[in-house]
């Protein structure tokens, strides 16, 4: 956890960032979480007071950094916003439709092409209505998170916690369309289910996006 004292920042800011973005980054802007509430900074990425580490990654597309800072410049920022917080969460669940997407057409071709007793195993009803059914709720996920799109204003909480929601299910559920192939290093299936995965720790829980939803509801209602 990164804190900024007397203007400099110090600590380890975790395992949340691209290691491809962090290494041609000079900047980088993140939330100070001593105290209430937490305040964004802005970091000057320069050696000696920053230190890049490479770290394991659930996402094998996308190699991942920790980085440590030892009394690097930090410049506070303005309030984090719900506007901010709404872009940010927009932009990832859209990036997670499409995911979801590459998945499921990989499972509906494969499915259209595996062969079992004499049929593509997408004639199968235990095949062809699961991938109905998640193409109908990638498609509902993907309509919210355009409606987010459309109107920025931190009121769509409903939208990453769909499309997360989504995605994890339409890859699971195509990694086991594919059946044993699917389990191979070389095959993209499982890559597509572990970017949705390595997604949870930028989203956050369904159930923490559902409360706020709900703590945002109940307090535009009207009590009278």
């Amino acid at each position: 956890m990164g804190s900024v004292d007397d203007g400099r920042a110090v600590g380890v800011i975790g395992a949340e960032f691209s290691e491809r973005e962090l290494r041609q980054a000079d900047l980088l802007a993140f939330a100070d979480e001593v105290g209430a509430p937490a305040r964004p900074v802005l970091v000057e990425l320069a050696e000696p007071t920053t230190v890049r580490t490479s770290v394991e990654s659930l996402d094998v597309t996308e190699p991942m950094a920790s980085l440590r800072l030892t009394g690097a410049p930090a410049l506070p920022l303005g309030p984090l916003g719900a506007h901010t917080v709404a872009r940010l969460l927009t932009v990832l669940a859209a990036e997670l439709i499409g995911t979801g997407r590459r998945a499921l057409e990989g499972a509906v071709e494969y499915a259209g092409q595996r062969r079992q007793f004499g049929r593509p195993i997408g004639s199968f009803q235990a095949i062809k209505h699961v991938l109905a059914d998640r193409s109908v709720q990638l498609d509902a996920a993907w309509m919210l998170v355009r409606e987010a799109a459309h109107a920025i204003d931190g009121k769509r909480a409903d939208a990453d916690v769909a499309a997360r929601t989504a995605v994890e299910a339409v890859t699971a559920d195509a990694l086991q369309t594919h059946g044993g192939i699917d389990f191979t290093w070389e095959h993209r299936s499982h890559v597509l289910l572990r970017r949705a995965r390595a997604r949870r720790s930028l989203l956050g829980s369904p159930a923490h996006r559902l409360d706020v939803l709900a703590d945002r509801l109940l307090g535009s209602a009207d009590p009278s």
